[in-house]
């Protein structure tokens, strides 16, 4: 009887550990992938407003890069492809550079753009391990 127990104990610890932790990795998955989106997002509105108001190209080129690779990023993510954590660890880097690189600005937007992608870079970071 003890030995039926422990058994049944056991099984349901390790259900708990498997799925429990599947469901947690995929709460994770599922919040980068939607901050990733929202990361390209900002990083496109607010390229395409400093292109208009003739802002620095570097800073620029930078944000298109992060953009590119956000929605790169949210795309293995969707796909829960085996590659999603070196991917997320490019982006992580991309958007710490793009942040840097914004946060040089005076212009609200770009700081704004630079807060969204040290948002982006945290989620990335715990989904590249």
């Amino acid at each position: 009887m003890k030995t039926a127990i422990y058994f049944c104990l056991s099984l349901a610890f390790a259900f708990a550990l498997l799925f429990g932790g599947r469901a947690a990795f995929a709460a994770d998955s599922s919040a980068c992938q939607a901050e990733c989106n929202k990361c390209a997002s900002m990083c496109e509105q607010t390229a395409a407003h400093s292109k208009k108001s003739k802002g620095d190209t570097a800073t620029v080129k930078k944000m298109e890069d992060c953009a590119k690779m956000c929605r790169t990023s949210a795309d293995f993510i969707k796909r829960d492809s085996e590659q999603s954590a070196k991917v997320c660890a490019v982006c992580q880097d991309l958007c710490n550079t793009c942040a840097e690189s914004c946060e040089k600005s005076t212009d609200a937007k770009l700081k704004a753009c630079a807060d969204e992608c040290r948002n982006c870079a945290d989620h990335c970071k715990k989904m590249a391990g």
